[in-house]
């Protein structure tokens, strides 16, 4: 436990030094910040589990702009869990019957929610609850709706907030050391 902490510490660490003095476009893909959000899948009891076989993304958008999203995640995941067998989709938005179609087709194992994808939520929680996939984001917004965890910035620094709530109904279970250092929706 003392190791994930001490590397999740660095990493933080590492993603507020590789954020300095950029622009805030550079800033909003900057991979670090992507490790950072799905390091906190390290602290969920239940990941390797959920993730045995392959590590499989959706992405869920409103606009087709999931292309470099799509590759920033993907190097993201192969860095931060050290596997090679990770793939990332990316869909729009049509209906829950089509959602849950792709998700069950490729043994989606997290769902990104796209903040435009927002107007959607309900619907797009509704599967990610009914089988029970954890779905992450970025922003507070959509954290405060339902969506289990997502990554802010303030003050410069990025930040975790986990829906305690939602995290439980998706299935996962994080240890306490990840509450520490997030902000918590109950």
């Amino acid at each position: 436990m003392f190791t994930r902490s001490v590397s999740f510490i660095l990493l933080l660490g590492g993603i507020l030094s590789f954020s300095l003095g950029q622009s805030p476009s550079a800033q909003k893909e900057n991979p670090l910040e992507w490790r950072y959000l799905l390091k906190a899948f390290n602290y969920d009891r239940n990941f390797k589990k959920r993730s045995a076989k392959d590590l499989n993304i959706l992405i869920i958008h409103e606009k087709n702009k999931a292309g470099t999203l799509r590759k920033i995640l993907g190097k993201a995941a192969k860095d931060e869990f050290g596997r090679n067998d990770i793939h990332v989709f990316d869909v729009k938005f049509k209906s829950v019957g089509a959602l849950i179609k792709t998700v069950k087709k490729n043994h989606i194992t997290l769902i990104y929610i796209d903040p435009p994808a927002g107007k959607k939520l309900s619907s797009i929680l509704q599967v990610s609850r009914g089988l029970k996939i954890p779905s992450l984001t970025r922003g507070r917004r959509l954290v405060k709706s339902g969506v289990s965890i997502g990554m802010y910035r303030s003050s410069g620094k990025t930040r975790l907030i986990i829906n305690r709530k939602a995290a439980m109904v998706e299935g996962i279970r994080f240890s306490s050391a990840l509450f520490a250092i997030a902000t918590l929706i109950r």
